[in-house]
């Protein structure tokens, strides 16, 4: 009998170490991430060209998920595509662990509030369509669609109170929406995300029921938010 205890001691300790070593890492790669985020901003608040916000967005988003690069050099200028070419690519288990830690931290909120304002109100307009789909809509497809609701469903009721475009806000809210919950079956998205956050050993019920809730009430106020001239697959 004392035998079996240490030998279970002795495993809890491990595991408790291991789970240690992961939340520190996690931390970290965070860390590194709202930094990327920080910079990608950085530049977008002072670029000159539309070009320079592409480079950026590139950048971050080769962190997180595949992009055809090849694509995307067609529709920069010159001198922007060796930047494109040169940009180093993560393995595809580290680019799998950072995109978890983005979406499901503060990372992707923090660059969300700058695509949905800033860039749809200033740069995307002048988007080479395959550069929005690239690089700009790439981030809210590539993302858990319960978390893209929470942030895009807001800019419904958007009504320039700082400045920015109201009606440049609110259509590419509405254009992103019907990506997300129409042609990418966003409802069955959320339902297989909240699945898997329930069948998770550390994630609390109590969390789960109050942001379930918050999700179902954004995607069920979408056909009234939703102004006259919207996508009929919103408003019905």
């Amino acid at each position: 009998m004392r035998m079996e205890q240490q030998i279970s001691g002795a495993t809890t300790t491990m595991i408790e170490e291991e789970k240690s070593k992961i939340s520190t890492r996690r931390r970290a790669m965070e860390t590194q991430l709202l930094e990327n985020v920080s910079d990608a901003i950085s530049v977008i608040n002072t670029a000159k060209r539309v070009d320079d916000v592409v480079l950026a967005l590139h950048s971050l988003a080769l962190h997180l998920f595949p992009v055809d690069t090849h694509s995307l050099s067609g529709v920069v200028s010159e001198r922007c595509k060796d930047q494109l070419i040169k940009a180093d690519i993560p393995q595809a288990d580290e680019r799998h662990d950072r995109w978890q830690v983005f979406y499901e931290g503060a990372a992707f909120p923090t660059l969300a509030r700058i695509l949905l304002y800033d860039v749809a109100s200033n740069w995307l307009p002048c988007f080479p369509l395959s550069a929005q789909k690239l690089v700009y809509d790439a981030f809210f497809l590539h993302g858990l669609t319960s978390e893209v609701v929470q942030i895009v469903v807001p800019c419904l009721d958007y009504r320039g109170d700082d400045g920015h475009d109201a009606n440049a806000v609110k259509s590419n809210a509405e254009r992103l929406l019907e990506l997300c919950l129409i042609q990418k079956e966003g409802v069955l998205q959320i339902a297989h995300e909240f699945s898997v956050y329930r069948e998770a050993k550390d994630f609390q019920n109590t969390m789960l029921k109050p942001t379930l809730s918050r999700v179902a009430q954004l995607v069920a106020s979408i056909p009234d938010k939703a102004r006259f001239g919207a996508p009929k697959s919103l408003t019905t």
